[in-house]
């Protein structure tokens, strides 16, 4: 049996091609949602395959992109 943490509130999880790329559409929702007045309470995480993970950053750092916080593909967090 596999145990789940409850939901966390004003949380947005975002992953994007099975976490191999941060590009298309969920690029284009994730910049919205780290611009938006209305969801600036919101955390918002972005998951992408361990690999890729410094790649990602850098990715979103070149788009201004800094309210995002990166999660490993298949991690616990």
């Amino acid at each position: 049996m596999v145990e789940h943490d409850p939901l966390a509130k004003k949380t947005i999880l975002i992953e994007s091609q099975q976490g191999r790329t941060p590009c298309g559409n969920m690029f284009y929702v994730l910049r919205y949602l780290s611009r938006a007045p209305e969801y600036a309470e919101y955390s918002l995480y972005f998951v992408a395959q361990k690999a890729y993970l410094e790649r990602f950053s850098s990715f979103l750092d070149e788009n201004g992109i800094d309210r995002v916080e990166l999660v490993g593909l298949n991690t616990p967090k």
